[in-house]
């Protein structure tokens, strides 16, 4: 993914975008796991799906690294 050739202001728009994204997501599996831990029976099978949505983070928060990055670079040049 190429990020220079965006502008800032897109930028800051994706930026927010994943944020939210990875709150609701988190938000969810904190939802998930107290409905586990709320079940009586204490079977492996209930975490289950807790597990693959956390795989979805770790896309969205490289895609994030790389933007964050991508601000602070352009600051430090702007900064100049």
């Amino acid at each position: 993914m190429n990020l220079s050739s965006i502008d800032t202001k897109e930028l800051l728009k994706r930026k927010s975008r994943i944020q939210g994204i990875l709150a609701g997501f988190q938000l969810l599996c904190v939802i998930m796991i107290v409905c586990v831990l709320m079940i009586k029976e204490k079977k492996v099978v209930y975490i289950a799906p807790v597990l693959p949505l956390s795989l979805v983070f770790l896309p969205l928060f490289q895609q994030l690294k790389a933007i964050k990055k991508e601000l602070q670079s352009r600051a430090a040049t702007s900064a100049k």
